[in-house]
C-alpha cells in the first residue's frame, strides 16, 4: 500500500507536528510511577540510576513535591542514604529555601 501525499495530508502533517517538547510533556507524569515502581520491587540501583537520568526533567513537573513527600513518607525506612538524597535533589533545595527566605 503506497501513501499518496496530496495537499490534504501535507496540511494535516504540518498543522500537528511532533515536538519533542510534546513528547516530554506526556512523558513527565510516567517517570514518578516508574521510580516509585522500581523503589517498590527493590531496584534501587535502576532507581537511583533512572532518577539521576531524569531530574533536571522533573524540574518542570508542577508535583515534585508530592512525589518526594509520597516516597520518602512510604520508603524511608528501607532506602539507601544515597537515593534518599537524589530524590531530595528533585526538589533543589537552594530554590526553596529562597521561597522560604522571601516569605
Amino acid at each position: 500500500m503506497e501513501i499518496v501525499w496530496t495537499d490534504a495530508v501535507c496540511n494535516k502533517l504540518s498543522r500537528y507536528p511532533v515536538f519533542f517538547d510534546d513528547i516530554a510533556a506526556r512523558l513527565l507524569p510516567v517517570i514518578p510511577l516508574i521510580i516509585y515502581r522500581l523503589i517498590e520491587n527493590d531496584a534501587m540501583d535502576t532507581a537511583e540510576r533512572v532518577l539521576a537520568m531524569y531530574t533536571p526533567l522533573l524540574a518542570y513537573y508542577p508535583l515534585r513535591f508530592t512525589f518526594v513527600r509520597d516516597i520518602l513518607a512510604y520508603f524511608y525506612g528501607h532506602l539507601p542514604g544515597k537515593l534518599i538524597v537524589r530524590i531530595l535533589n528533585v526538589l533543589d533545595v537552594s530554590k526553596v529555601t529562597n521561597f522560604i527566605v522571601s516569605c
